[in-house]
C-alpha cells in the first residue's frame, strides 16, 4: 500500500509493548483523492446493527473511501466482524496487529470522530466496550507525542485512536495505531 507522507510517530501496540509501525509501504506524494476521482458509490448491504459505508466503491476486492470517516466506519465494521482480510486493505501490519491484540479485551468498536492534523493526516477516535472481566487492560497512550486518553474512566467504555493518511489505492489508510484502553 502506498501512503502519503512519512510517519513521524513511534508507537507501541496496545497492551503488548510491540514496536511502532512503519508507514506501511513505500512513501508517496500522492495527493488526497478528490470527489471527481472516486469510483461510483454504492451502498453495500448492512447488518441491522451497522450503518452502511456509502462511499465504498463497487469493487468487491479493494474498497475506496472518499473520507477518513468512511474508512473509519469500514474499519470498525470489519473489526467487529473479525474480517481480517478486509482490514488488510486499510491498515498496515503493525496497526492490524494492535487491532488484533484489542480483541483480547475489547468489543463493539465504533467510530466517534476524525479530526484533521496539521500534516493533512487525520486522527480517528473509536469507542469500544470491554469483554467481561476486562474493563482495565492497563493501557496507556502509546505515542510520545499524543496525549489522548488511554481509558475513559468508565469501566464499560474505552477509546482507541488511529492515524489516517490519504492514499491513491483506497482513498484513506490507517498506518499508525496511537493508543487504546
Amino acid at each position: 500500500m502506498l501512503v502519503c507522507g512519512a510517519v513521524l510517530v513511534l508507537v507501541a501496540g496496545c497492551g503488548n509493548g510491540a514496536a511502532g509501525p512503519s508507514a506501511g509501504g513505500p512513501g508517496s506524494s500522492t495527493p488526497p483523492a478528490t470527489a471527481g476521482s472516486a469510483s461510483p458509490s454504492v451502498t453495500p448491504s448492512a447488518s441491522p446493527s451497522t450503518s452502511p459505508s456509502p462511499s465504498v466503491s463497487a469493487s468487491p476486492a479493494i474498497p475506496f473511501f472518499k473520507t477518513p470517516q468512511d474508512a473509519g466506519r469500514y474499519l470498525a465494521e470489519k473489526w467487529n466482524a473479525k474480517d481480517d482480510a478486509a482490514l488488510h486493505h486499510i491498515t498496515n501490519d503493525e496497526s492490524r496487529a494492535s487491532l488484533a491484540d484489542m480483541r483480547t479485551f475489547a468489543k463493539d468498536l465504533k467510530l466517534d470522530s476524525c479530526s484533521k492534523n496539521a500534516d493533512k493526516t487525520y486522527t480517528c477516535v473509536f469507542s469500544h466496550g470491554f469483554l467481561p472481566g476486562k474493563s482495565d487492560p492497563g493501557s496507556v497512550p502509546t505515542s510520545s507525542t499524543h496525549d489522548g486518553p488511554a481509558a475513559t474512566g468508565d469501566p464499560h467504555h474505552g477509546h482507541t485512536a488511529l492515524k489516517g493518511v490519504a492514499v491513491s489505492k483506497t482513498g484513506w489508510y490507517f498506518n499508525v495505531f496511537l493508543y487504546c484502553g
